[in-house]
């Protein structure tokens, strides 16, 4: 996730909210559509929806990812929505 945040500058409300079926992994474009905010899913910021270049890395590495096209991307253990707080809370654990 971090790395999809880094090459493609998502913010943290859209990366939760990624479907795997948002990934063409033969144009390698994230077709950003949706999200979440103050607990509500609603369309981006500015209201449109936008095509996202991803590097060869980043398709290489979400493409090992096993989802069904519905599921989220990222996803919490049990396979729900992961909680953008918690999203903070596991970036800074990962830092030294």
């Amino acid at each position: 996730m971090l790395l999809c945040a880094v090459r493609t500058g998502i913010g943290e409300g859209e990366l939760v909210s990624l479907r795997a079926s948002d990934m063409d992994f033969k144009s390698r474009l994230i077709h950003v559509q949706r999200n979440l905010s103050r607990g509500a899913i609603k369309l981006p910021k500015n209201g449109k929806t936008r095509k996202v270049d991803m590097s060869k890395q980043l398709t290489g590495v979400l493409g090992e990812l096993k989802r069904e096209p519905e599921d989220w991307l990222f996803q919490s253990s049990t396979g729900t929505q992961i909680d953008p707080s918690n999203l903070r809370n596991m970036l800074a654990d990962s830092l030294p």
